[in-house]
């Protein structure tokens, strides 16, 4: 239902060290069904130094709503942005990670 993997990339022109989130809503839409699924994107950002604070966190930055619907959060993160599969999801049985 939920994926999360880290990548370093560039943000803006700028490296950066990004955190995805991806959230399969089941809704209406329960395991093994296919559902709508959407890409949340953090950067790790180091904190003002107000106190109390962590000196560095993960900025939200944007939210990726993916076309079509998806069994697999894993397999609609790859979808939307080509990162790999992570080492521990397993080959996807389909191009949405349903069994067909």
């Amino acid at each position: 239902m939920t994926t999360i993997q880290f990548a370093k990339g560039l943000l803006n022109g700028k490296p950066s060290v990004l955190l995805f989130e991806a959230i399969r809503d089941p809704g209406e839409h329960p395991v093994p069904f296919a559902g709508p699924t959407v890409i949340y994107v953090y950067n790790l950002t180091t904190s003002d130094g107000t106190p109390g604070w962590t000196p560095s966190y993960f900025h939200f930055v944007k939210k990726i709503p993916v076309p079509g619907t998806f069994c697999s959060s894993d397999t609609a993160l790859k979808a939307a942005t080509g990162l790999p599969l992570s080492a521990d999801a397993g080959p996807a049985p389909s191009a949405d990670g349903c069994l067909h």
